[in-house]
């Protein structure tokens, strides 16, 4: 799954800026602002599996 109107959008993008996050020589101004679009990425993220989930449940898919 992709969102192009977030600035964290995809997987690999958080993967990327989780090892911004780490590293020591990124600043605290963008640390926050990944750390925020991770936040944001990783909640829509959840809510598109629990969503999923629930509709594989509803079409008996899953029990």
């Amino acid at each position: 799954m992709s969102y192009p109107d977030l600035e964290v959008g995809d997987a690999n993008a958080a993967q990327l800026a989780w090892l911004d996050v780490v590293d020591p020589n990124t600043t605290a101004e963008r640390r926050q602002t990944l750390k925020n679009a991770l936040r944001i990425y990783c909640k829509r993220d959840t809510l598109a599996i629990m969503e999923l989930l629930r509709r594989l449940k509803v079409d008996g898919h899953l029990t």
